[in-house]
């Protein structure tokens, strides 16, 4: 494996064995990195739940340079020094528990490598900044002449943020690269107590996880990035778990209800992900919600992530956020974006 790739893999795909005193403490984000000498390509994404420390588990797409194919790898890690509690720099380390390996030639034309991953845990330390509401984190290749430097983008969704949950949840359970169990305990918001409502549990998911999805307006929420700058972006579409736990499309007024009754001050228990395939969901997001129907539990914004499943893309819808943005793999356009409330 070559050294920058090592590296770019800090900022990969990241999910916690969720626990109840994690609470709502929650960070997602995205790295690109590729060119460079010695480098080939790496795109990752990562969520991840508790502070200051988080252990999870990793994913990323990688492929070494000299190589026609990519390699997909998964295993767990520990993150440290996660300090959000004001904003300013920040620093720790990560320990993965493995890492990989291919035969890419160093010179002469692209190949078709044989990957392999190995159990070798090492560790490697970072350095990030916080505005209070996202953040960058940046890893510096120093055994590369000259240092390379690779950054990513984070946004948080913790206790002190300024807008509250729309209603409290609390998440338990566990990812694990081949089976996903996850369960939710959320409290009605005062005034929906003693009300009769529906609880949903549904997904915003890659079409490509979604058999036969349509993509209409009533189905498409955003897309993802492409696994590849020169591939099209992927649809992200409404989805909702089978019996058999395979992903099935939706829409927002056709969504099946987890079960219908009386809201009360005790709450609600919703079994999220029971023994689910990983790699059936890999890249989707799941959210708890209720209302008087589907369509009115959308609608009125009643709902909320309960987990973000490792994948190489992912669906992981976020507010607008004031800022300069642009895609480093095409360089020389941009937008400059300015939210004030639900204006934009």
């Amino acid at each position: 494996m070559k050294i920058l790739i090592r590296w770019a893999a800090l900022a990969v795909a990241l999910l916690v064995p969720l626990s109840a005193h994690a609470g709502n403490e929650r960070l997602t984000g995205t790295v690109f990195a590729t060119g460079g000498s010695g480098f080939g390509y790496m795109q990752a994404t990562f969520s991840c739940l508790g502070l200051p420390t988080c252990t999870g588990i990793y994913s990323a797409v990688v492929q070494d340079i000299g190589c026609s194919n990519t390699f997909n790898i998964t295993d767990t890690f520990t993150l440290t020094g996660l300090n959000l509690s004001a904003p300013g720099a920040f620093q720790g380390h990560v320990t993965f528990q493995s890492d990989w390996t291919s035969n890419a030639p160093l010179t002469g034309p692209d190949v078709v490598c044989n990957y392999g991953k190995i159990v070798s845990p090492f560790t490697l330390p970072y350095n990030g900044t916080w505005n209070g509401q996202s953040g960058i984190v940046q890893f510096i290749d120093v055994e590369s002449s000259p240092p390379v430097i690779i950054s990513g983008y984070f946004t948080a969704d913790i206790a002190s943020a300024t807008v509250p949950p729309v209603f409290p949840m609390t998440v338990t359970g566990s990812i694990t690269p081949t089976v996903s169990n996850i369960d939710a305990n959320f409290t009605p918001r005062p005034q929906d107590i003693g009300t009769n409502a529906s609880t949903f549990v549904f997904a915003l998911a890659p079409a490509t996880l979604v058999p036969r999805a349509v993509v209409t307006k009533e189905t498409h929420f955003g897309l993802v990035a492409p696994a590849r700058s020169k591939d099209d972006p992927v649809p992200c579409v409404l989805a909702q778990l089978n019996p058999n736990g395979q992903l099935t499309g939706a829409t927002a007024s056709n969504l099946e209800a987890y079960t219908t009754g009386v809201l009360n001050a005790q709450g609600q228990s919703v079994n999220v992900l029971n023994n689910v395939s990983t790699p059936n969901i890999a890249g989707a997001t799941f959210f708890v919600g209720y209302g008087a129907n589907s369509s009115a539990m959308i609608n009125s914004g009643v709902n909320r992530t309960a987990v973000t499943v490792p994948g190489a893309s992912t669906c992981n819808p976020l507010p607008p956020q004031t800022g300069w943005w642009w895609n480093p793999l095409e360089g020389g356009r941009g937008f400059s974006i300015e939210a004030q409330g639900n204006n934009l």
